[in-house]
C-alpha cells in the first residue's frame, strides 16, 4: 500500500481580520484567532461573526490537556508525542502518515 502524506492546518487570522472578512466556514471547519487563541466551529450556513466561540476549559490550545501550547511556532502543525501523551508543534515541514492509507 502507497504511503500518503497529509498536512492539516486550521484556518487562522487575528480577531479583527475575521470580523472584517466575516467568512461562513464550512461544516466542521475550525477557525482559530491567531491573537486571542479563541476557536469557532462553523456549520456550513452562519457567518464568522455570529458563529459562538467553542467555551470552557479547553477554549483554546493553551486550555487542551494534551496540547503543548507553549512551544506553538507560526506554521506548523500539531503532532501527537507518545512518551508526554501530548500533541505537540512539529516542524515547519512535519509529514504525516495517515494509517488508513488517506481515507477520511
Amino acid at each position: 500500500m502507497a504511503t500518503s502524506r497529509q498536512r492539516i492546518q486550521l484556518r487562522r487570522d487575528t480577531a479583527a481580520n475575521w470580523t472584517a472578512v466575516n467568512p461562513v466556514l464550512a461544516s466542521g471547519e475550525a477557525g482559530y484567532e491567531t491573537d486571542t487563541g479563541k476557536l469557532k466551529i462553523g456549520n456550513g450556513s452562519t457567518a464568522w461573526a455570529a458563529l459562538l466561540y467553542i467555551t470552557g476549559a479547553s477554549s483554546t490550545l493553551a486550555g487542551l490537556l494534551d496540547v503543548d501550547a507553549a512551544a506553538r511556532v507560526d506554521g506548523s502543525v500539531l503532532v501527537y508525542d507518545g512518551p508526554s501523551a501530548k500533541f505537540v508543534a512539529g516542524p515547519l515541514n512535519t509529514k504525516l502518515t495517515l494509517a488508513d492509507g488517506g481515507n477520511f
